[in-house]
C-alpha cells in the first residue's frame, strides 16, 4: 500500500515538473526575437507513419531558432516510402503455394487494417 502511494505521489510531481518546464520553455520562445533561423535540410522528416496502403513520411524544410529552439516546418508533402511487406512463413497451401504473414515485416501493421 505504501508503495503504490509512493508511486502516485512521485507521479503527481513528476507532472506538475514537467508542466512547469514546457510552460518556461514556451514563454522564452514567446519572449525571443529569432534573431536567426537555422535552415535544415530541404527534404527532411516531419513524421513517418504507415496506414493500410505502406509506409509515408511528411517531409518538408525546418527552420530553428538558433537562440532559443523554437522551429517551424514549411513546404509540406507526403512521400510514399514503401510498401508492406508479408514475409513468407515457410508453409504451403492446400495447392503448393505460400503462405504468407498476416503482420508486416516493417511496421507489424496487421494485413487489412
Amino acid at each position: 500500500m505504501k508503495i503504490k502511494r509512493s508511486i502516485g505521489i512521485l507521479l503527481c510531481c513528476l507532472t506538475v515538473v514537467g508542466t512547469f518546464s514546457v510552460n518556461e520553455l514556451s514563454a522564452e520562445a514567446v519572449a525571443c526575437t529569432h534573431p536567426a533561423f537555422l535552415v535544415g535540410s530541404p527534404n527532411g522528416t516531419m513524421k513517418s507513419y504507415d496506414d493500410v496502403n505502406g509506409h509515408y513520411e511528411i517531409r518538408g524544410t525546418k527552420y530553428e531558432c538558433a537562440k532559443c529552439g523554437y522551429s517551424y516546418w514549411e513546404g509540406l508533402y507526403t512521400v510514399k516510402t514503401g510498401e508492406h511487406l508479408y514475409a513468407p512463413t515457410g508453409l504451403t497451401d492446400a495447392n503448393g503455394f505460400p503462405v504468407y504473414s498476416d503482420f508486416c515485416a516493417i511496421c507489424g501493421r496487421e494485413r487489412g487494417k
